[in-house]
């Protein structure tokens, strides 16, 4: 499901482990790339790692990891 809010785009992605994720793009953002949104009450690095995976995008592709309080 394809979401388009004011300002940018959201995926639902529904991962092998059948848990979500949402991808967000900000439209106008001067840098390239998605987030990922998943699971605070989840791991991660897990979560990171299984969405990257099924997307086939190495993991070094990741330029910035949020802090989670």
């Amino acid at each position: 499901m394809t979401t388009h809010f004011d300002h940018c785009a959201a995926l639902t992605l529904t991962r092998p482990s059948a848990r979500q994720v949402v991808l967000l793009r900000r439209r106008g953002n001067p840098t390239p790339g998605v987030q990922l949104h998943g699971d605070l009450a989840e791991d991660q690095d897990e979560q990171l790692a299984e969405a990257v995976a099924f997307l086939g995008v190495p993991e070094v592709e990741v330029t910035w990891r949020g802090a989670v309080d």
